[in-house]
């Protein structure tokens, strides 16, 4: 965690320390104020090299007392942007977002197999999926399952024809 970001986004409301001084998996043990009492819990999902796991920070309201005035009337000071920026900012965004290069993964479906099995696969052999060949298949943009499509080539390589968007 970048301890030194989330201060200075709080810098101009309020100086404080922060610190890990206890760690805590299983929330039902932790209390830091009475169950009647309101809290801000927000949410982040954590991305650590290939795991994903969930963090919560859990603020009681009592603790932002001090500072929503202060919140409060910096919202009336914030600087309007003119309809020319903003249309030059969205201009960028939409190029750079245009130009992100996103995964699209092709899935003919699924197979289980003990390890001793996977140990013994040579070239040649064949894995049985749990589709049919006449089956749909799943097309996955940025690991979200958005299109079935069917199997074909073209010239020499293999590729896949859209034919419905995913009910998901």
């Amino acid at each position: 965690m970048d301890w030194d970001a989330l201060k200075r986004s709080w810098a101009q409301l309020i100086e404080f320390e922060l610190g890990i001084l206890q760690l805590e998996s299983d929330p039902l043990i932790v209390q830091i104020v009475a169950g009647s009492e309101m809290v801000v819990l927000v949410g982040y999902e954590v991305h650590i090299g290939e795991s994903t796991g969930a963090m919560n920070f859990c603020i009681p309201l009592m603790v932002l007392n001090p500072v929503l005035n202060q919140i409060s009337e910096q919202a009336h000071y914030t600087r309007t942007i003119s309809p020319e920026v903003m249309a030059r900012t969205r201009n960028t965004m939409i190029h750079l977002i245009q130009r992100a290069i996103v995964p699209v993964d092709a899935v003919l479906g699924y197979s289980s197999l003990t390890l001793g099995d996977i140990l013994e696969l040579h070239e040649g052999d064949i894995v049985q999926l749990d589709t049919a060949p006449a089956d749909p298949i799943a097309v996955y943009i940025g690991g979200h399952k958005r299109f079935h499509a069917q199997a074909g080539h073209r010239g020499e390589q293999s590729s896949v024809q859209l034919a419905a968007f995913a009910d998901e």
